[in-house]
């Protein structure tokens, strides 16, 4: 008897595509390569930079990010990941 459901489909995840402005926010970021230079851009949209920051970690996590701009999507992922690292305790880094 065949399983249901096809395991492989469990697995993978389900396939993202960008919309207008996920690839704004992806070109936004190339545009300034910057930290200090991306939150002034994203303040002078008049955008919540929380929001901004927080939909941008999740979109740099895509296959779909990738495929757009790998350059700024790596560069985004090393930055972030760097971020988070430098902010966890000292008895949490390890």
């Amino acid at each position: 008897m065949e399983p249901m459901i096809d395991p492989a489909e469990i697995a993978a995840p389900a396939k993202y595509e960008l919309t207008d402005q996920d690839r704004s926010m992806l070109d936004l970021a190339a545009d300034y390569p910057d930290e200090a230079q991306l939150l002034n851009a994203v303040h002078a949209l008049q955008m919540p930079a929380t929001w901004y920051f927080a939909k941008l970690r999740q979109l740099i996590r895509t296959e779909a990010a990738l495929a757009y701009d790998p350059v700024t999507v790596r560069r985004l992922d090393r930055t972030m990941t760097a971020h988070t690292k430098a902010r966890r305790p000292y008895w949490e880094s390890t």
